[in-house]
């Protein structure tokens, strides 16, 4: 594939390619993971973890703006007096504002968020995965597959 520069007096840089077209909304990156087994991932503890690193992971190049939002659905389980909590990790570790609280007990239900990341390096190369916590040192689950649908992470151009 050619890829066409220009002088700007100084350095070249580079004119259009894929970046350039990207639009706000656009999907750039998406994860569907829907094993054909259940998997109800529990977790009973305030610091977050991977719910599944090896399958619930997302790489994307940040798109020239450098925002992007990263939407996590599936199914979310918490017991009476606590909540599950999901946010976005990176290399092990949580990313700073990222967390949200989606399941309150008790309660069964289809999930969904959206979390806004600014800042990114417009072309750099990343890869998020998904957390999750409890508010309170009781057992929540984030559950996929066998029949209770795919845990989707989508990123989108912001």
């Amino acid at each position: 594939m050619s890829v066409l520069k220009r002088w700007t007096g100084s350095v070249w840089e580079r004119v259009g390619g894929p970046l350039s077209n990207i639009v706000a909304g656009q999907v750039i990156a998406r994860t569907h993971y829907d094993p054909g087994s259940l998997a109800a991932i529990s977790r009973a503890l305030t610091a977050y973890a991977n719910v599944d690193g090896t399958n619930l992971a997302v790489t994307f190049t940040a798109p020239p703006t450098g925002n992007v939002i990263v939407d996590l659905q599936a199914m979310g389980d918490a017991g009476t007096g606590y909540s599950l909590q999901w946010n976005l990790r990176s290399g092990g570790s949580d990313i700073a504002g990222t967390g949200r609280r989606v399941a309150d007990g008790p309660s069964l239900a289809a999930r969904h968020i959206s979390i806004k990341i600014t800042g990114l390096t417009p072309g750099a190369s990343y890869t998020y995965t998904w957390g999750h916590a409890s508010t309170d040192v009781q057992n929540v689950r984030t559950i996929y597959g066998g029949g209770y649908g795919p845990a989707i992470m989508e990123v989108k151009a912001a």
